[in-house]
């Protein structure tokens, strides 16, 4: 089919934090479609809002209108905020009518939104293409009973319009099978990915950042980026941490991001005055700043659930340890880092990539490898259109 024009639908768009919708859609720029993205007024209700990202994006409700992203035009619609999350989307139909995709990339499958655009798919005739990012480990018990209702009924209206739908890992396809109740023959699998250019390894930011933070050139040095709250485990990494200082004074900790007050005087209670030199706590960044900071560290440990940056790491050279959560062991299988269920196994982890300074940079090397090869959003941006 000849494509031109591309429309990105969701709930939420975050540019500042860079999940997939924003760089598949800047992608798909970059290669030359004409893109753009439909979505709401209403940032996603993150845990621990005012703490973790109201710095990066602001309130909660934004201003509505038409935005850019680069040459990524955002209809930013008027929402009404829904009780199970999501938005209601005021001026849905007209949008579409004005722009007129040829595919529309809609992503999500339960929300209002996703059934909307499927009752109009014949009226515009576009593609359709839904993505699914959900697994076990972040289903919660109070939507059980849509989740009933979506497999009897709300999957058919999906399937019925759908000209692809894709799960973002191997473990969200088995979810998608079993709790949607989509055939497993109806769902591909591409991943998530890096910019692969924006995240690549650099001696010289490598070298500004540690002068920048005081950590010196011959240290370890370990980092968890993201939202720094309780779910996240980072206690299990100072825990793991004052551990392994025990036996290696050569090692530095960076803990890149924002969380509440409580949680992180919490943290910052657990260090010893003597070893406190050792632990670097900075606050949240934008997404085009971590680069910098992955590339004045050695290892990226993200010891519970998971998160798409921790593939910006692997892009940027980095072996990495992550939760037992099968999409985390997913992204491991690249012979690139370890999982870890417990703080003794975190320890056993960290205590290897110190030890052995030459597998750190083969499996950092191996990190890179995956996202040069697949893991990158030119790859996946042009897989979605295989229609």
């Amino acid at each position: 089919m000849s494509v031109n024009k591309i429309l990105h639908v969701v709930d939420s768009y975050h540019p500042q934090l860079g999940y997939q919708e924003v760089f598949l859609a800047k992608t798909h720029s970059m290669l030359g479609y004409k893109v753009s993205v439909l979505t709401s007024n209403i940032n996603f209700d993150f845990p621990y809002y005012n703490f973790t990202v109201k710095n990066l994006l602001g309130p909660q409700k934004l201003q509505s209108g038409i935005f850019y992203d680069g040459d990524v035009k955002i209809f930013r619609l008027r929402g009404i905020k829904l009780p199970k999350g999501g938005a209601w989307l005021i001026g849905f139909k007209n949008i579409i009518a004005e722009f007129d995709p040829d595919v529309v990339i809609c992503h999500g499958v339960t929300s209002f939104n996703s059934l909307r655009i499927a009752s109009i798919k014949k009226e515009f005739n576009f593609k359709l293409v839904y993505d699914i990012h959900m697994h076990y480990a972040i289903m919660t018990r109070s939507l059980a009973s849509f989740y009933r209702l979506y497999k009897f009924f709300i999957k058919k209206v999906i399937l019925k319009n759908a000209d692809k739908v894709v799960a973002i890992s191997h473990e969200t396809k088995r979810f998608a099978n079993e709790v949607y109740g989509i055939p497993l023959e109806h769902i591909d699998v591409i991943p998530l990915g890096a910019d692969i250019k924006r995240f690549a390894p650099s001696l010289q930011k490598r070298k500004k950042i540690r002068e920048k933070l005081g950590i010196k050139s011959n240290d370890v040095c370990l980092i968890y980026a993201g939202k720094v709250i309780p779910e996240k485990g980072v206690d299990w990494i100072i825990k793991a941490g004052l551990r392994l200082l025990k036996k290696h004074k050569n090692v530095q900790f960076l803990i890149l991001g924002d969380g509440p007050p409580w949680y992180l005087n919490s943290l910052h209670a657990m260090v010893p005055k003597k070893l406190k030199q050792h632990f670097v706590f900075h606050k949240t960044v934008l997404n085009a700043e971590l680069p910098d900071f992955y590339n004045a560290c050695d290892v990226g440990v993200w010891p519970k659930e998971v998160t798409i940056t921790t593939i910006e790491a692997m892009s940027c050279g980095l072996p990495v340890i992550v939760s037992s959560l099968p999409v985390a062991i997913e992204r491991i299988r690249y012979n690139n880092g370890f999982s870890v269920s417990s703080i003794d196994e975190l320890y056993k982890a960290m205590l290897f990539f110190v030890e052995n300074p030459d597998k750190r940079v083969e499996m950092g090397k191996n990190s890179r490898m995956a996202c040069e090869t697949e893991l990158n959003w030119e790859s996946i941006a042009k897989r979605f259109l295989e229609l």
